[in-house]
């Protein structure tokens, strides 16, 4: 099967919820030269938003030094990749609910023929937890 699952690092800010906060991080991002596998931000109530990405390499984020490196919080997802195709994140979610495992977050996206997904969870252990059961499930 062409299931992969593995733990990576993203990051987490808050910001205030206003027109082109989420561009200001991007062009940060951007102009200290972090490419991401993905990036996504929504907004919460009382004037919040969220944003999280998962760069390329997460080794230049504690480098950077830039205004949203330095307020980002790092942080532990699961980041998944399978062929894009009916059930595959079904697969993957069940697993996880056969654990007993709660998820904080999930985002999944397909294209060319491929999907990536990637799951949150509040607690480190969860993670691990998850990360095991995905292995047995969807080896």
């Amino acid at each position: 099967m062409s299931h992969h699952v593995h733990k990576v690092k993203a990051f987490m800010l808050s910001l205030e919820d206003r027109p082109g906060a989420g561009a200001q991080v991007t062009a940060d991002l951007k102009n200290h030269g972090l490419s991401l596998r993905a990036f996504w931000g929504w907004a919460e109530e009382g004037g919040i938003a969220k944003v999280i990405f998962i760069p390329e390499d997460p080794d230049q984020v504690a480098s950077c030094g830039c205004d949203t490196c330095c307020a980002a919080e790092p942080m532990s997802v699961l980041w998944l990749e399978d062929v894009d195709k009916p059930g595959a994140l079904d697969e993957n979610l069940q697993a996880i609910a056969v654990a007993a495992i709660n998820l904080e977050a999930a985002l999944a996206l397909g294209t060319g023929g491929r999907y990536a997904g990637v799951l949150v969870f509040k607690q480190e252990e969860d993670l691990d937890k998850a990360l095991a059961a995905l292995g047995e499930c969807c080896a």
